[in-house]
């Protein structure tokens, strides 16, 4: 995970992520493709406001935003895409012990 903050930031200075052995980190992610490169400010704003909402819904169910919501549009071989992540912390599920 600290690769993965720190290539959405500054590849060249990765941020770290330290998390609690009770909590585990994970990403809220939204990929949309980008067809005509006019509407990229419409499609980074769209891709941006789709992860703020996956982790608002997290947020309720007691998860943590970690960091700031990043998008980077991408060429791919298929065409340019904007993809956004946020990284949020949330409890670890224990699994109940048999006795």
């Amino acid at each position: 995970m600290p690769e993965r903050t720190g290539a959405a930031v500054n590849p060249s200075e990765p941020v770290p992520v330290f998390l609690i052995e009770t909590h585990e980190a994970h990403e809220k992610t939204w990929i949309e493709p980008l067809a005509n490169l006019d509407d990229e400010v419409v499609v980074v704003d769209r891709v941006r406001q789709r992860v703020r909402q996956a982790v608002e819904l997290e947020m309720k169910a007691g998860a943590v935003a970690i960091g700031p919501t990043f998008t980077r549009t991408l060429p791919l071989p298929e065409g340019p895409v904007v993809a956004g992540v946020c990284v949020i912390s949330r409890p670890r599920r224990i699994s109940p012990t048999v006795s």
